[in-house]
């Protein structure tokens, strides 16, 4: 059993989520081929898919040429570059060797005369944006001349916005496509095709075919989160990330390759302020509040930024003195200091040698400490001083700018201090008159006990201590701060390197680190995508990254909490406490991934003591109702030391029922269930439905933590029991008590919901089940998205596809949103309805992903019924290595399970490799097995019918088969279901023919014929015009029976049917027909009776052949007789027949 290891992944897939988009390439072809020359300009991000998409289109729809044309960043400065790759391509084309000085005007006029002389032709040009100047403005021009021609040229190209968001130089792409290029498409001559990320639902279902089907659908809307739908971004992280950490994780990801290597060198060399806001930013989500980055990075408002007063933290100001001087972060100039009231130097004077700005040379750049050691180069002296300042000593790089008779920044009564650094960790020493201190190693600033300076700097990274006044740390790239900069801590905020929020904010936009959200009014930014983000947030050391959340946890709001928990590091009752109750108000909201994530916290950060039994039940019960069963099962042990109780009951049950253990969890749930009823029983609640249906059994009463619905709890997971052992007394009854068992809770009630539908659609009353689900797709619902995969599963078993696909595609694709999607089986009903519809490769697809989630989330008892799903597509496609493998799979996962369902859909899927095969013993194997563990009273739960008899016809064991067919037929009276009809009326025809009787035979086909199309089963009605050739042929119509199977065949290849396609040559080959070419009955027609036949199945009447054919009218009557009686045909049966005539 491999569930847990290697799991099967498709072949890649056609192109998802682009369908609109290969709508527009295709309506410009169309347009072209009627002689309208047409431009599409694709464009989008770097790795969005648009090389993707022009591929895609050129494989569909298979112009008769191509000419090819790549851009590239080396190639941009080589003229006619693109256009030599055009001209190759093209047969007898000049252009070939041009030289640097020849005239575009001249070569497009060549260039328009070549296209037109070779079309129909699809020009491409891919990376535009890197197109030589020569080339594109030839191609341009030509396109302008081009009239009747079938041409149509297809540009990708990166726009401007988003190569500056990807955070990289694209050289002329700045300057966009030229403007002409714009008038053209707008003329009415083209098209522009703007690709955006790609859906969450459209990754899911990308996702196996990028080799990794265990995404689920809460891991599809994590990924779109992250990447913005960008394919090659998802992709990247895909082969980085686990699927499980994508679905169930919380908070950013660790850094991935992803992040492209440009825009991690932009951020590098951006300023330490810019670096902190950043750094800011990702500690407080994707999106945030500028003035908290701010506060948070230590920044100051400078000028056009509100003017704030900002720089210390603690009691005395901003870095100067307790109560007697403020700095004003006037930074708009080249000044850093503003004007300090009783000894500061005024800031921004150019010639009074105060710090200067950090874009002069030699400068120190303002970090809102004195001018530590700025962002304008590293290694940098202050600036001179002309009359006041005299440049202080250096130890080794820096140096801080002096003052001989002035107190200096930072005052301390009377005197600005700098500190005195040895190590550049001891206290400064205060020096009457404001002299500064030497720096003997990093130029770290001292230790400040009493004042406002900066604070003890340890091996560069400026991880302040918390003084009196305030202490800040620093981000410089040599100065203080290392190359992150970790701030230091005052006051309950972080500060940083106190630069200018402006221009910080600025350079991180430029740099497309992060963008303003529109409507904000620039007050909220995000990053362009959270690869930024998460790369940014990983990169900072975990001490860092604490004291960030500690003092953004001092901002309140939604997500202090989440801040709190990030930066404890141990174990904390209060914040334990405040988890438990977030996890249950998401509970209550129905986020369950959420509630899942702080119910863990909540139990990780409890002390030893009376809280952990009720947060470790309420921890494993929300990972097992989240799907999360594989981190549930590591509880496992501290589960089973418990005392046994109700509750504990309950969850162990659950526990093991996903495990597979299914007698076991049954035996769990109805102690629990005695429990609730013996510690009801001194307050019994009216009208429960449970009380008098378990046995008198003192149990102890449970304690108060309990919840209050445990009842509805458990009933709920016997009623799933029930469905599982198709026990329909069980399934039934619980599932009623499950509804009417009071609960608060809507994901209880959602889960009740589907457990009780469910039951009754299986127990033979659909009709009942469907109209309990009629509003479940309306808002507040109460049996929510569960609800509404139990009516698409009930929907696919009435043989409503449409609506199946409607519901369960919905469900999915809401579940990509965000939406919590309990029925992991959602995704493979999913498939089984693409599968019943035809559409093969969707339904390995999507079931691939079923397996994969069921995997990686340990959801065990999943296992037989999704690997028999994925059976079924595997098997018509004639994979047949994959397809036994699957079987294998849920046959030995049954044998764990031992459950009637799990037998008997193990047995289907060896049964659809025996059917496709025509192993007709095989098959009847599989039939008993089916037979014997699956007496549904739902026949449309699957497409065998009465498959016993079908295996016994196709031997040519006809009493017996019709035994069996009467016993169905009898079995499923009460049910209508048209699939189940069909497949009678198949079996039916079946068992005529073995009997000899190809009239009557032919007549069940075309009863079976009819019921497929009303049931929209194309697959089921090919395989029906299989029985009906060999009729046909007994009965002497080859032209019906050739007919039929051309019909069949090209229905197997549209569905990529591939074991019956072979089918279907081997049985032309045994009659004697051909699937190519002239239809070989025809040739036993005279040419005049082939012509008459044509024009008669072109709709026209006798009369109008006559005068087509310019004969008399009875010439015509004749020569369509004599066709009638070779061909056994009558002129309506002769004109409904698909011929390729």
């Amino acid at each position: 059993m491999a569930a847990s290891g290697e799991l099967f992944v498709p072949n890649p897939s056609p192109l998802a989520g682009r369908g609109a988009e290969l709508g527009v390439l295709r309506d410009a072809w169309r347009r072209t081929l009627r002689l309208r020359p047409t431009v599409v300009v694709v464009e989008g991000a770097p790795g969005i898919g648009k090389s993707a998409l022009v591929g895609a289109f050129l494989k569909e729809v298979a112009p008769p040429l191509v000419a090819r044309s790549y851009g590239d960043e080396a190639w941009e400065r080589r003229p006619w570059e693109v256009l030599r790759q055009v001209v190759q391509e093209l047969p007898g084309a000049r252009g070939g060797e041009l030289t640097e000085e020849a005239d575009p005007a001249l070569v497009a006029r060549a260039l328009a005369e070549d296209l037109g002389r070779v079309g129909p032709v699809v020009v491409v040009v891919d990376d535009a944006h890197w197109g030589d100047r020569a080339s594109m403005t030839a191609l341009r021009l030509a396109a302008r001349s081009l009239r009747n021609e079938p041409v149509l040229l297809v540009l990708a190209h990166v726009p401007v916005d988003a190569a500056v968001t990807q955070g990289r130089s694209w050289g002329r792409a700045h300057e966009g496509l030229h403007e002409g290029w714009r008038r053209l498409v707008e003329s009415g001559e083209g098209d522009v095709v703007r690709l955006e990320g790609l859906s969450a639902d459209a990754l899911l279902r990308l996702a196996p075919s990028w080799g990794q089907p265990r995404l689920s659908p809460s891991g599809a809307a994590h990924l779109h989160e992250l990447t913005g739908g960008n394919p090659l971004h998802a992709r990247q992280l895909l082969q980085q990330v686990a699927p499980h950490a994508l679905a169930y994780g919380q908070g950013p990801l660790p850094a991935h390759r992803s992040m492209p290597l440009t825009l991690i060198s932009r951020l590098g060399s951006c300023a330490p302020a810019t670096r902190d806001l950043v750094a800011a930013g990702a500690v407080l989500g994707r999106r945030f509040l500028l003035a908290q980055a701010r506060e948070l990075a230590g920044l100051r408002v400078g000028d056009g930024y509100g003017g704030e007063v900002t720089g210390g933290v603690g009691w005395g100001g901003v870095f100067g003195g307790a109560g007697q001087a403020e700095v004003v972060g006037d930074v708009g100039s080249a000044g850093v200091l503003g004007d300090g009231r009783s000894g500061g130097v005024p800031g921004g004077a150019e010639s009074a040698g105060a710090v200067g700005g950090a874009g002069q040379a030699g400068a120190v750049g303002g970090i809102g400490l004195v001018g530590v050691f700025g962002g304008g180069g590293s290694g940098e002296a202050p600036g001179e001083a002309e009359s006041a300042g005299v440049p202080g000593d250096v130890g080794s790089v820096e140096a801080v700018g002096g003052a001989e008779s002035a107190g200096v920044p930072g005052v301390a009564g009377q005197a600005g201090v700098v500190g005195d650094v040895g190590s550049a960790r001891l206290p400064g020493s205060v020096r009457p008159g404001g002299v500064p201190g030497r720096v003997e190693s990093a130029g770290a600033l001292g230790d400040a006990r009493s004042a406002g300076v900066v604070g003890d700097v340890e091996s560069a990274r400026a991880m302040g201590d918390v003084g009196p006044v305030g202490v800040v740390g620093g981000v410089g790239p040599v100065g203080v701060g290392g190359s992150a900069g970790a701030p230091g801590m005052g006051g309950g905020a972080v500060r940083g390197a106190g630069g200018d929020v402006g221009e910080a904010l600025d350079e991180a936009v430029r740099a497309g680190l992060l963008v303003e959200v529109p409507g904000t009014g620039g007050r909220t930014l995000a990053f362009p995508n959270g690869v930024i983000g998460d790369y940014v947030y990983s990169d900072m050391s975990p001490g860092r990254r604490r004291q960030l959340h500690r003092a953004a946890a001092e901002f309140g709001g939604p997500d202090a909490l989440w801040h709190r928990i990030a930066a404890d590091q141990g174990q904390n009752e209060d914040v334990a406490l405040a988890a438990e109750r977030e996890a249950r108000r998401q509970l209550s909201l129905g986020n369950l991934r959420l509630a899942a994530v702080y119910a863990g916290h909540a139990l990780e950060l409890t002390p030893p003591g009376p809280h952990v039994r009720a947060r470790l039940l309420t921890a494993v019960e929300t990972l097992l109702v989240s799907g999360d069963a594989s981190t549930a099962r590591r509880y496992e042990g501290e589960l089973t030391s418990l005392t046994p109780g109700p509750w504990v009951d309950y969850v162990n049950g659950y526990l093991v029922l996903l495990g597979g253990r299914i007698a076991e969890a049954r035996g769990l749930f109805l102690r629990a269930l005695e429990g609730v009823r013996a510690a009801r029983r001194a307050t019994p609640v009216e009208g429960s439905p449970l009380q008098d249906h378990l046995q008198d059994h003192e149990t102890p009463a449970p304690p108060s933590t309990t919840p209050a619905d445990l009842e509805a709890r458990i009933a709920t997971q016997l009623a799933i029991i029930g469905v599982v052992q198709l026990d329909y007394q069980d399934m039934v009854f619980y599932g009623e008590a499950a509804v009417a068992a009071p609960t608060k809770e809507p994901w209880v009630r959602a889960f009740a919901w589907f457990a009780k539908t469910v039951g009754t659609a299986l127990a033979g009353d659909a009709d009942k089940a469907l109209r309990e689900l009629r509003t479940v797709h309306l808002p507040g619902a109460p049996a929510g998205l569960d609800g509404l995969v139990a009516r698409g599963m009930i929907r696919l078993w009435t043989d409503d596809l449409d609506g199946a696909h409607a519901d369960l595609g919905s469900a999915v694709e809401r579940a990509t949103r965000g939406e919590p999607l309990r029925i992991g089986q959602g995704l493979g009903f999913l498939g089984e309805a693409e599968y019943r519809r035809g559409n093969l490769t969707e339904a390995v697809r999507l079931t691939a992903s079923a397996i994969g989630d069921a995997a990686e989330n340990g959801r065990v008892w999943d296992y037989p019924l999704l690997y028999a799903l994925a059976c079924y597509p595997l098997a018509a496609q004639g994979s047949w290595e994959e397809a036994a493998r699957h079987a294998r799979e849920a046959t030995d996962w049954s044998q764990l399970l031992a459950s009637p369902m799990s037998f008997a859909f193990a047995a289907g899927a060896r049964a659809a490799i025996a059917q496709a095969a025509e192993d007709h013993e095989g098959f009847l194997d599989a039939a008993e097995a089916i037979e014997t563990h699956y007496s549904s009273r739902e026949p449309g739960a699957h497409l065998f019918g009465p498959v016993r008899a079908d295996a016994l016809s196709r031997l040519g064991r006809t009493a017996e088969a019709a035994h069996e067919l009467a016993e169905f037929v009898a079995r499923t009276r009460e049910v209508d279901r048209v699939s189940a009809h069909l497949a009678v009326a198949r079996v039916r025809a079946q068992i005529s023919e073995a009997e000899g009787e190809p009239a009557a035979a032919l007549a069940s086909c075309e009863e079976a014929l009819t019921l497929a199309k009303e049931a929209g089963l194309p697959l089921e009605g090919a395989r029906v015009r299989l029985v009906t050739a060999r009729q046909l042929s007994s009965l002497g119509r080859g032209l019906a029976a050739e007919a039929a199977l051309r019909e069949a065949l090209h229905t197997f290849t549209a569905c990529g049917a591939h074991a019956y396609e072979a089918q279907t040559r081997r049985l032309a080959a045994d009659l004697g027909l051909s699937l190519t070419g002239p239809v070989s009955a025809l040739a036993a027609l005279t040419p005049r009776e082939r012509e008459a036949v044509r024009l008669m199945r072109t709709g026209l009447s006798n009369q109008g052949i006559a005068r087509r054919l310019g004969v008399a009218q009875k010439t015509v009557e004749t020569h369509l007789q004599h066709a009638y009686d070779k061909l056994h045909l009558s002129r309506d049966q002769l004109r409904a027949l698909k011929l390729d005539d």
